[in-house]
């Protein structure tokens, strides 16, 4: 069968990277925050189990062109939902529009909408139940220029980046699946030290420390109550599974101590040992292999002179220190950092949230 998964749109190549890993399936990025490979029914479990990098993991079942929305109706009409969803359970559309069109997604997903409903009464002679808060399938769609694709979407109405464990969250929060990125993009190998310095809520090496003893997500998969899959072979790898046992050298330190208390209380509740310590970033001596950091460029941290004071400081000091093999900096100033800092080898235009941001790699 095909599959999609949606992830930060930048870092296309890590989530391609991890689908290869887990599934052995290659894959390729449809466009941006996008991905599409083609997987069995325990690629789609795994990768929902697993995955780091992945928001949703989805379960194409139709992808063409069309030239208006009774095109599209007719087409999903012709798919057959009883494989996916069962007569007692209720569904919604959501749906996602992209480029110049004379409707919206919110006639896209009522189209849709109609059309699951009349192919599975057509088929089964059973009215299919909506329901658009808590509905137990969601159906995906998303309509670009001229063509479009429809989808069960097998993770369900949470994010796969929605990891759980965060009880302590940060003004300024990173997403765990950009964490994980960065901490992939760094090249850290388990034998290596890695230090966050300016770790706030530990995001960046909690995400290290699950990942290198493959700590599993703890959601359910939605996939599980499909009428399509037998969920024993499921249930049973999840019971079997364990992750592994490492001893790691993953550092995180603030100069909040406030931050300090979260964090430790988010690695708790995460299952990982991380190290926690409280520091100046600009004068801590940066004697690890990796440092990967999310430095503060927003309004709280006052005028701009005293981010741009920050910047020159911190540069300044991972200069200083010449024993880490890589830094990966994920940031909003980048003009700032490279101002100080000078060229990265490599960079990567990434949207974290709604603000335009870049990952800067030097070694």
């Amino acid at each position: 069968m095909e599959g999609a998964a949606t992830t930060t749109q930048g870092l296309e190549e890590i989530a391609i990277r991890e689908i290869k890993e887990l599934t052995g399936k290659s894959a390729e990025k449809a466009h941006l925050g996008l991905v599409r490979f083609e997987c069995s029914q325990f690629d789609l479990f795994k990768l929902n189990f697993l995955g780091r990098s992945l928001h949703r993991v989805i379960m194409l079942l139709l992808e063409d062109n069309f030239a208006g929305l009774e095109d599209v109706y007719r087409k999903v009409k012709g798919v057959d939902f009883s494989r996916c969803i069962m007569a007692e359970q209720s569904f919604a559309v959501r749906a996602k529009r992209c480029g110049k069109h004379d409707f919206t997604s919110v006639d896209v997903a009522a189209t849709v909408g109609q059309a699951v409903i009349d192919s599975y009464m057509e088929a089964t002679g059973k009215r299919l139940k909506v329901n658009l808060e808590k509905p137990d399938v969601i159906v995906r769609v998303e309509v670009r220029d001229d063509s479009f694709w429809v989808g069960i979407d097998t993770t369900g109405e949470e994010s796969l980046a929605r990891r759980g464990y965060r009880s302590f969250k940060h003004p300024a929060s990173l997403k765990p699946t950009i964490a994980y990125s960065l901490v992939r993009l760094s090249g850290w190998r388990f034998d290596e030290s890695l230090i966050d310095p300016v770790c706030g809520s530990g995001t960046i090496p909690i995400e290290a420390a699950r990942y290198a003893c493959g700590i599993p997500n703890t959601k359910e998969v939605k996939l599980y109550s499909m009428p399509l899959f037998d969920s024993e072979p499921f249930l049973e790898f999840r019971r079997k599974y364990e992750p592994m046992r490492r001893e790691l050298r993953v550092f995180g330190s603030d100069i909040n101590g406030r931050y300090l208390k979260g964090a430790e209380e988010n690695a708790r509740l995460a299952g990982v040992s991380v190290t926690f310590f409280k520091a100046d970033a600009c004068e801590l001596l940066l004697n690890y292999d990796i440092v990967v950091a999310n430095p503060p460029y927003g309004i709280r941290m006052g005028s701009p002179r005293k981010v741009e004071k920050f910047y020159e400081r911190i540069a300044a000091n991972l200069r200083r220190h010449d024993t880490w093999r890589s830094a990966v900096i994920i940031t909003a100033r980048p003009s700032t950092l490279v101002k100080y800092m000078g060229e990265p080898e490599k960079e990567i235009s990434v949207l974290f949230g709604d603000l335009p941001a870049k990952v800067l790699m030097y070694s």
